[in-house]
């Protein structure tokens, strides 16, 4: 066994952004330079898009002249970012079976 610090580009625990390829590289310098010389090793890796998971429970049935509000528009994603319910909070909906919808953009677009 050589001794050695290794040393990776990027080092280890970075978080890498999506992209078609990112190269990775390790390199070894031996504290041992007299027998030994350095040596590098690249390798490419492809980072691809999370999915968040969303979680959204059909809430209770409310009666005439309740306003929609966070009781109601209470949808949960795995990680942060900004809801647009339709109909929006404050809506008082007619008698019916209603249909409410939600755009979600997570923070890190």
């Amino acid at each position: 066994m050589v001794p050695r610090p290794i040393t990776y580009n990027p080092a280890t625990g970075t978080g890498l952004s999506t992209s078609q390829q990112q190269q990775l590289t390790v390199t070894l310098i031996p504290t041992d330079n007299i027998n030994y010389t350095q040596a590098y090793a690249t390798a490419s890796i492809s980072v691809t898009q999370a999915t968040p998971t969303i979680s959204w429970k059909n809430p209770a049935d409310i009666i005439y002249g309740t306003a929609l509000s966070s009781i109601q528009l209470d949808a949960s994603t795995s990680v942060p970012g900004d809801f647009v319910y339709t109909p929006t909070a404050g809506t008082v909906l007619r008698v019916g079976t209603h249909t409410l919808h939600f755009d979600f953009t997570p923070n890190d677009l």
